[in-house]
């Protein structure tokens, strides 16, 4: 009893004093469960507004590249040449920007665990999905771009200008 009377001291019970501890516990974690939810809503509105920002960019980029592509395939290139050529620059600019991110990823994190009295050790392989994951995603929103760019045929393109 001495115990139980040191456990409830502050709280406010209602209603019956018996109580299940499982139900008090779960009571208990109910803001850090919410709090959880709305990081969980906004990372998934974040990966679909990086989603969104990655197609728009790899429209522009081979929107830009498609009379580079016209003039190299008229002398002489070939789709697939001329579309591993264009994936091959925009991943080298997706590879930057995780050069960038990750320090800034790995400090935000340590930052924001470094309140926690139970430590995570050994989080490293987050980031190399997160890499992984983004190149991933990059490659398919500019591969549909750039094939189209690629196969338009090249007096076309060039009779814009």
């Amino acid at each position: 009893m001495e115990t139980y009377e040191n456990y409830i001291k502050g709280k406010q019970i209602y209603g019956s004093l018996a109580f299940w501890i499982d139900e008090n516990i779960a009571e208990d974690w109910k803001p850090a469960r919410n709090n959880m939810r709305l990081v969980e809503i906004f990372m998934l509105l974040s990966i679909i507004i990086a989603l969104l920002g990655l197609v728009a960019m790899s429209t522009y980029y081979a929107d830009e590249k498609s009379r580079d592509i016209a003039v190299r395939k008229v002398f002489g290139g070939t789709v697939d040449s001329e579309a591993r050529r264009t994936i091959r620059d925009y991943m080298v600019l997706v590879g930057i920007a995780c050069v960038i991110g990750i320090p800034i990823a790995v400090y935000a994190a340590q930052e924001y665990l470094k309140d926690f009295i139970y430590r995570l050790e050994g989080y490293w392989w987050i980031f190399v999905v997160a890499v992984l994951l983004s190149g991933v995603i990059a490659f398919a929103s500019v591969i549909w771009q750039v094939l189209k760019a690629a196969r338009t045929n090249p007096a076309v393109e060039l009779k814009k200008e």
